[in-house]
């Protein structure tokens, strides 16, 4: 073995894995590399499972769950746990990794509240924040850590009255008509810059104006994620502007944010 890798024909990673042939991991090899690490029948979890969700871009150590015990190495983060194999694990992209439902009460274990917001946000976006789950999700964290912040984030939900992608859009599209705004694009991409495209909810973009519609619990703090303050200074250096909507402007401040958007319009409203 110490030949084949003073050959250059063995590349060590971590512990007694090795790369054949090159250095150059393919595409989540260190992923495959952090399971046969904590052993067989391990699979991602926490982060990584929500990475793999498509739930959060995760660039930190692996997070595996394994059910023998064994001890955290280098660049993985190993958790011992027992998992319903039925229930509790599934594949993406190839990979065993936790359930949904199992990834989100795992994830509640191990991050903020503002983190774990943003993580049920990107849930409910896809559409699997559906009142079964959000049941099920209660009964599995009962008892465990981050229950009691995972309670708070699924109850602050509870206070945008059921409010999702689809009844936002429907609900700005009835404001639009009733106020007579005119007619605005929706669902397009626009470049941000460095090859950043961002879809838009509303957009004239002849007075480069946008609208985002959000989801309440996210920003009734007031702290807007990074990805976004980020998109919308680009947006404002290249001169557009950009207007955020909650379920509660359209329903309790109707009359401020047409106001709003008229004046935003200029002479075109």
């Amino acid at each position: 073995m110490r030949h084949a890798v003073r050959a250059g024909r063995l590349f060590p990673r971590r512990g007694e894995l090795f790369l054949v042939g090159h250095e150059h991991p393919a595409a989540k090899a260190d992923l495959a590399a952090a399971l046969l690490v904590a052993g067989r029948g391990a699979v991602l979890s926490h982060r990584s499972a929500a990475a793999q969700w498509g739930l959060l871009v995760w660039s930190g150590c692996a997070e595996v769950t394994a059910r023998v015990h064994r001890r955290t190495t280098r660049g993985v983060v190993i958790h011992r746990a027992e998992l319903d194999l039925r229930k509790d694990v599934t594949r993406r992209s190839g990979l065993p990794v936790t359930s949904l439902l199992r990834t989100i009460v795992d994830c509640a274990a191990v991050m903020t509240e503002e983190e774990l917001a943003r993580l049920v946000n990107e849930t409910a976006i896809k559409g699997w924040l559906h009142a079964r789950n959000v049941t099920a999700l209660l009964a599995m964290v009962r008892g465990r850590r981050g229950a009691r912040q995972l309670r708070r984030v699924l109850e602050a939900r509870d206070l945008s009255k059921g409010w999702t992608r689809s009844t936002l859009e429907a609900a700005f599209a009835k404001l639009a008509r009733e106020a007579a705004l005119p007619p605005y694009e929706r669902g397009e991409l626009v470049d941000i810059g460095g090859g950043d495209l961002r879809e838009c909810d509303a957009l004239w973009r002849a007075q480069r104006l946008m609208v985002e519609l959000d989801f309440l619990p996210i920003h009734e703090t007031g702290r807007v994620p990074y990805r976004d303050r980020r998109r919308d200074r680009r947006l404002a250096a290249a001169g557009w502007t950009v207007i955020r909507l909650t379920g509660d402007d359209l329903t309790h401040h109707r009359d401020e944010v047409i106001a709003d958007l008229r004046a935003a319009l200029g002479g075109h409203a």
